[in-house]
């Protein structure tokens, strides 16, 4: 029986922005070297009109629109587009029998994530990017709580920040009909997929608060929120674009010790994963000179692992690419938010 391992796997892409870009130079990448055998047979984003321009993708098929790249019978599509056209997207390719890669969010709110999920035709059809589980040092954190290396959890820090850019509040990201609201649904969703990765599913909202007091168009800015589970008591996400530097960091307290990441590439700087031990300061050093630095990643392959894992299913890898039975998770825990987070002017 003929499977995706054993032929090529044709994938077509709708969106060439920033993510559909990384998303290319992750396929041609695992092209070169053989990992796979994929054909990239076309592109679709009618923003991009100026291909000649860039020598980089001159050779990229651009399609006049998505019923075309329909006609080039991909295996898959990966869909990298603004959040309000992503879900009529992928609903035409799902009922045509094609499997969907759609970049975050599962639809912009969870009545639109439940519609996706719908519109499959059969199990593991539509896949979710949710890139940050593939950062090496996040890897490595979540491996060290799973094997118990920190003992019974006290709480989990998450925090992470930009500042925008001047005209910030002109971009489809902070819109509410593009993208469903502000920065709980564009860089927060990634958080609380992480924490019901870290916490366990049963993570529940406790309360919050949202800044939108800067931009002026009422999205929330910054938003502060406090959760639990049945294994860790304390959960405290800070997610905000009004932080002038760039800002990520987790950290996991255990009643024998800790974790720490720091940094995702780019703007944030190298990702470094660093535990140590409780007390580790009675052995004579300085409590940071007893840890220890597992690891570091400059976040340049995390796009590349997302899709080798996606299109190697099934994979016997701890860390998996996020399914829509998985992402509806992360869809209802982002509603809950919505419910608890009071918002301040």
């Amino acid at each position: 029986m003929e499977t995706e391992t054993s032929r090529t796997i044709l994938i077509g892409l709708a969106g060439f922005g920033y993510m559909g870009q990384q998303r290319l130079r992750a396929l041609n990448s695992i092209i070169e070297e053989d990992k796979k055998r994929m054909e990239v047979v076309g592109i679709f984003d009618p923003s991009y009109p100026n291909v000649d321009s860039n020598k980089e993708f001159r050779n990229v098929k651009f399609l006049t629109s998505f019923e075309e790249l329909l006609t080039k019978k991909p295996n898959w599509i990966i869909i990298a587009t603004p959040h309000n056209v992503a879900l009529p997207l992928c609903k035409k390719a799902l009922s045509k029998d094609i499997k969907v890669f759609m970049e975050k969010p599962l639809g912009r709110n969870y009545d639109e994530a439940c519609n996706l999920i719908s519109a499959q035709k059969y199990d593991n059809q539509l896949w979710v990017g949710f890139n940050y589980r593939f950062f090496d040092g996040i890897g490595e954190l979540i491996k060290d709580i799973k094997s118990n290396l920190f003992g019974s959890l006290i709480s989990i820090n998450i925090t992470m920040g930009h500042g925008g850019e001047p005209g910030y509040e002109n971009s489809w990201k902070v819109g509410s009909i593009e993208s469903g609201g502000g920065v709980l649904i564009n860089e927060g969703i990634h958080l609380l997929d992480l924490c019901l990765i870290l916490a366990g599913k049963d993570v529940k909202v406790e309360s919050g608060l949202s800044y939108s007091g800067f931009w002026g168009t009422g999205f929330d800015e910054e938003c502060h929120i406090m959760l639990r589970s049945e294994t860790v008591p304390l959960i405290n996400l800070q997610i905000s674009i009004v932080k002038w530097r760039s800002t990520f960091r987790i950290e996991v307290y255990g009643k024998e010790g800790y974790g720490i990441v720091e940094g995702r590439g780019r703007s944030y700087g190298i990702q470094h994963y660093k535990r140590g031990k409780k007390w580790g300061w009675r052995s004579g050093k300085a409590q940071s000179e007893t840890e220890e630095v597992v690891c570091q990643d400059d976040g340049s392959e995390v796009f590349k692992k997302e899709l080798i894992e996606v299109f190697s299913q099934p994979n016997s890898n701890s860390i998996k690419p996020c399914s829509a039975k998985s992402a509806i998770d992360t869809m209802k825990l982002f509603s809950e938010c919505r419910k608890k987070i009071k918002i301040l002017n």
